[in-house]
């Protein structure tokens, strides 16, 4: 059986692992496969690329510095999408005390954008006080491709939120784990699955409180609509638009 192609909706290269992304999780909705398993494959994925990356000889190219207990950057706005919520919601309920803590959190972020959560440095509700996050097997696809290569650069950032500087990256990692989060977003709309964005505590206070959010949301309502950061409509202004193929 042929499988038809599936044209890429937002700007860059259609190279790397996209194509075969936006395939695969378009194939696995439409076969009726749950979001949120689609969503734990994705993020797998995403650790695998971080693995294969520590291992290769790469001579002008640093490996990412992160470590245990190194959260500088968990004190920025954090955006998913629903089934990623959903996933963590399910691990932090299990958390005796931490939904207050989330809320609480969400509370605090309500009035800030994604500037102001910076400049504040509010970290994140899933932190341990020794730094780690509580929730590392359930974190968002975006927690697992964020990296530094130079942890003292964001500790810089950490001290001084108002710093002028650039996190360096992996390029190597950078870019295949972008090629493969986009096609996660392109495979989700395909599938009939807006990749709407949401702000993580604001989006796992409603999961934890509301007992059929995820029901819901597979019945195609959107019950996260309250902590939406960026409708899927609106992802073409912020990643670019697919160039139409030549015919």
């Amino acid at each position: 059986m042929t499988r038809r192609r599936l044209l890429p909706l937002y700007g860059g290269s259609d190279t790397g692992p996209r194509p075969e992304a936006r395939a695969q999780v378009c194939a696995a909705l439409e076969a009726g496969v749950d979001p949120t398993a689609v969503a734990e494959r994705v993020a797998a994925n995403v650790d695998a690329f971080v693995l294969e990356h520590a291992a290769l000889d790469l001579p002008l190219e640093a490996r990412p510095a992160c470590a245990r207990g190194c959260s500088h950057c968990c004190h920025a706005r954090v955006e998913m999408t629903a089934p990623e919520v959903f996933v963590l919601a399910r691990f932090v309920r299990a958390d005796a005390g931490r939904s207050a803590r989330v809320a609480a959190t969400a509370k605090a972020l309500e009035p800030l954008d994604g500037r102001g959560h910076h400049l504040a440095q509010i970290p994140c509700a899933l932190l341990d006080d020794d730094g780690a996050c509580r929730a590392y097997a359930a974190r968002p696809i975006a927690c697992r491709r964020a990296h530094s290569t130079d942890a003292s650069v964001c500790a810089d950032v950490h001290r001084d939120p108002t710093l002028d500087v650039r996190v360096p990256f992996a390029p190597t990692l950078q870019w295949n784990t972008s090629s493969l989060v986009l096609g996660w977003l392109e495979g989700l709309a395909h599938g009939g699955r807006p990749p709407h964005q949401y702000e993580l505590h604001a989006a796992l206070t409603i999961a934890l409180a509301e007992g059929d959010a995820e029901a819901r949301y597979l019945a195609g309502d959107d019950p996260l609509r309250r902590a939406r950061t960026c409708a899927a409509d609106d992802l073409p202004a912020l990643l670019g638009s697919a160039v139409e193929p030549e015919r």
